[in-house]
């Protein structure tokens, strides 16, 4: 009887094993469970193509808030060339209303000092001519001003003035270079090499006679009538 009394026995532990371990199981499986909110999952009617309960939410038009209005400020306007300025008429005003008048000759005022000047008269050469090329644009231009520079064939890029005689040429007063004259087609520079007196020249003015005066930095003056340059210093009477 002890036999069969074990072999009874034996399927009674073995179901008992099976349920402690599904009671272990199941509280872990429980606290899953729990640590998620059913709202955060989809409804599995969705899945199964079954409709969805929708319930909309009415609001009352009374708390809604009106929207803000703004009134747009007035437009601004701007011109599309700001640096273009419109000229003003000049202020001239007068220091004195009655400016005092001298006589040559009277009221202590000496007669001048009339020195004939004769001056040094000498044939100067000139540099070969230059073939001007094409005038150019300055980098960042915003209008069509053409220039030209030593890149066309000019001497130096530091004029000091600058004259159109009378038969169209334009004579160009240059610092350290001398004077470059422009016909239209080429370049000649006149510098201290060719017999000039001085490369540093301030100033350039033709006379009635159409003769071409060069005022230079502290060597004189130089007049030129088209074909022979004379000089003229203090020992002149300058």
């Amino acid at each position: 009887m002890s036999y069969y009394f074990k072999i009874l026995l034996f399927p009674l532990l073995l179901l008992l094993s099976c349920n402690k371990k599904k009671q272990e199981v199941q509280p872990d499986e429980i606290q899953v469970e729990e640590e998620h909110d059913e709202d955060d999952f989809l409804n599995p009617n969705l899945v199964t193509g079954e409709p969805y309960p929708f319930q909309p939410k009415v609001l009352d038009p009374e708390i809604i808030p009106q929207p803000e209005v703004v009134k747009a400020g007035e437009p601004v306007e701007q011109g599309a060339h700001s640096n273009i300025q419109t000229v003003q008429q000049p202020i001239i005003k007068l220091l004195s209303t009655s400016l005092p008048h001298n006589t040559l000759g009277q009221d202590s005022v000496e007669m001048p000092v009339v020195t004939e000047a004769f001056g040094t008269s000498k044939e100067l050469g000139y540099n070969q001519p230059v073939i001007g090329s094409k005038f150019d644009f300055n980098d960042g231009a915003s209008y069509n001003i053409q220039g030209i520079d030593v890149d066309q064939g000019l001497s130096s890029s530091y004029i000091m003035d600058m004259i159109e005689d009378r038969r169209g040429n334009l004579w160009f007063a240059t610092w350290t270079t001398g004077v470059t004259m422009y016909n239209g087609r080429t370049f000649i520079q006149f510098d201290e090499s060719k017999g000039l007196k001085s490369n540093y020249v301030w100033t350039i003015h033709e006379d009635k006679n159409g003769t071409i005066w060069f005022g230079t930095d502290g060597s004189g003056v130089t007049s030129y009538d088209g074909h022979t340059f004379i000089d003229y210093n203090i020992d002149d009477g300058l």
